[in-house]
């Protein structure tokens, strides 16, 4: 059972820097050797496979957003995303449209210390993407899209709570 205990949050709940999220994306994060034996690095972007993402597809672009945030989470040392001591987490639920032709969206959901979780209405491509063509640029959308919907939930709880 949640504890009913409010949770104050003073400043946004959840805080991205797009540049450092960038700047996370393009560090070198392994190796491979090439064809003619010669090893080389590959970055982060890379090895989610960023650069070949279908910018088009919805499924591709919530699969990829939560690649990225289970990355995010995973990083301790990362400053691109990061959330305040009374969040305990922020994800996503991709959403299926029910016609078995894949997701058309995600929900976003904030759990907060106190045990009470936020859910955020359906988002689709639209509301994640904002006209992005460019994969990175593309991800960095996305991930401020849920940071965006998890601080609008946290405010709208404290204002519920707060009568």
């Amino acid at each position: 059972m949640a504890d009913t205990t409010p949770t104050t949050i003073t400043g946004p709940a959840v805080t991205v820097d797009g540049k450092v999220l960038r700047a996370w994306l393009d560090q070198p994060a392994g190796t491979y050797d090439n064809p003619s034996d010669e090893t080389e690095t590959f970055t982060l972007a890379e090895g989610l496979g960023i650069p070949h993402l279908d910018v088009d597809s919805t499924n591709a672009v919530t699969s990829m957003l939560d690649d990225v945030l289970r990355t995010l989470r995973e990083d301790d040392e990362q400053d691109a995303f990061t959330i305040a001591d009374d969040v305990e987490s922020v994800d996503i639920i991709r959403a299926y449209d029910g016609e078995g032709s894949g997701c058309d969206g995600v929900h976003v959901y904030v759990d907060l210390a106190n045990g009470v979780r936020l859910a955020s209405l359906h988002l689709d491509r639209d509301a994640l993407v904002h006209g992005n063509t460019d994969p990175v640029e593309v991800v960095v959308a996305t991930v401020a899209a849920v940071a965006t919907e998890a601080n609008a939930l946290v405010a709208k709880y404290q204002a519920a709570i707060a009568g």
